[in-house]
């Protein structure tokens, strides 16, 4: 008997935890229809993330989570280890990860080459882009992810489309292509992430139906949805306004309680306001024609990328005081110490704020007096800190205040409406020294 690896790569928010902790709980019922779903790789998760991310780690230096570092370091004794469990089952293969999609070339070759014997397959899931989209900006508030990335509800769209960018057009386009070369164009599989096209009813039944394996009646499912985003308005907007405090308790006991929340009480359902919802719909349908027209999906794909989701149409949500302050007293009731926990940040909150208004308007009144004293006054050096400054206090733009960066490749342009200019076209006169040391510790605090 011929013998198949399938490898599940996602893609992202298409319910591939769901579906890994459902294999993982049921791989005793997989070995009995002739499928192992490897222990070797396997995380707390129920993922092959860990290899995926070995076989990433191979050719670049990327930086390793602290999940994935004991399997990383590790990774050639558990290469072997997982030869040997998989050659010891008489059978086919499943391996799931969303990380295999980001493979480059030469790792694609070195994973294929660990099961050289085996017949390949590749299965992944497509979801409607304005639906992921949703369901992206609910989690990014959920659980901020990054610590320097500006996550507020106002500016994770931004963030959405660049995830849109880099998964699902040329760099989709360009790995579902490697795979296809690599495998045959026939072994790679697409479905459909969606509750009518799921045969079966559920993501669970309809992998299966992929590889070929019924539904067991006695089949553990997973106790509650994976993964599982914030849905209503009331919820979303105010794990927004914690994101952006410093809070000790962890984000994931805050969100957690949020969905009791939710379970314990009706709302409204999130949306994401007209305006993100106009630019999110413009690059989804911009995308569903690529995919469609570069041959990367079958027309059949055409309804679900077409079909319009709960995107919003109408004024901005507003989260009312009485709700929010509900919220925040179940979570009171429910979390140890987080009234206190509240308090502590709030009151460091305001002092930032008002020792930034105290630092702002001293920068107001020295850049105001200087120049009233006839002094030069320039910025130099015009980079994404210096973007940020002028956004931020407007006063900036004053027509008296020069713009230079060395760069000739910015010279000439318009930087908020002013010309950028070569530091050689401006007299070398110098700042007072009091404004100068001023000034510089007023950057270096904003900064």
């Amino acid at each position: 008997m011929r013998k198949t690896i399938y490898f599940h790569m996602g893609v992202y928010r298409t319910g591939s935890t769901a579906l890994q902790l459902f294999l993982a709980s049921n791989d005793r019922l997989l070995a009995q229809n002739g499928f192992c779903y490897p222990r070797t790789f396997r995380c707390a998760l129920s993922s092959h993330n860990p290899l995926a991310r070995a076989m990433i780690h191979r050719y670049g230096t990327f930086t390793i989570p602290d999940d994935a570092a004991p399997f990383v370091n590790d990774a050639e004794r558990l290469f072997r280890e997982l030869r040997e469990e998989i050659s010891s089952f008489d059978g086919h293969v499943v391996i799931s990860s969303e990380e295999l999609f980001s493979l480059e070339e030469q790792a694609v070759d070195d994973l294929l080459s660990l099961f050289g014997e085996y017949d390949k397959k590749c299965v992944f899931y497509v979801r409607n882009l304005e639906s992921i989209a949703l369901s992206m900006t609910a989690q990014l508030v959920k659980i901020p992810h990054n610590s320097t990335h500006d996550y507020r509800l106002a500016t994770i769209p931004e963030h959405v489309r660049s995830h849109f960018r880099y998964c699902y057009s040329p760099h989709f386009c360009n790995r579902f292509a490697l795979w296809q070369n690599k495998i045959g164009q026939e072994n790679a599989i697409s479905r459909k992430y969606d509750r009518e096209s799921f045969q079966g009813g559920s993501i669970f039944a309809d992998f299966l139906h992929v590889l070929g394996v019924p539904m067991d009646p006695s089949s553990h499912l997973p106790e509650k949805k994976m993964n599982r985003s914030l849905t209503y308005c009331e919820t979303v907007f105010t794990k927004d306004l914690l994101n952006r405090l410093l809070l000790e308790t962890p984000a994931a006991v805050i969100a957690d309680h949020l969905l009791k929340w939710e379970d314990a009480n009706s709302g409204t359902r999130f949306c994401l306001p007209r305006d993100m919802s106009i630019e999110v719909r413009q690059s989804a349908a911009e995308i569903h024609r690529f995919l469609l027209g570069a041959d990367i999906l079958d027309r059949s794909f055409a309804g679900l990328l077409d079909r319009p989701s709960s995107l919003g149409e109408g004024a901005t949500y507003q989260l009312p005081f009485s709700v929010f302050i509900d919220i925040l007293q179940y979570l009171d009731r429910n979390i140890e110490g987080f009234g206190a926990d509240l308090m502590q940040s709030m009151k460091s909150a305001l002092d930032t704020a008002y020792e930034e208004r105290l630092h702002l308007n001293e920068l107001r009144r020295l850049v105001s007096t200087a120049l009233d004293r006839g002094h030069v006054l320039a910025v130099w050096g015009l980079g994404e800190i210096a973007g940020k400054m002028f956004k931020k206090y407007r006063f900036l733009a004053d027509e008296r205040i020069q713009l230079l960066d060395k760069d000739p490749a910015k010279q000439g342009t318009m930087f908020f409406g002013k010309e950028v200019l070569s530091p050689d076209v401006i007299p070398a006169v110098a700042l007072h020294a009091q404004w100068q040391r001023s000034l510089h510790e007023f950057w270096q605090h904003d900064v």
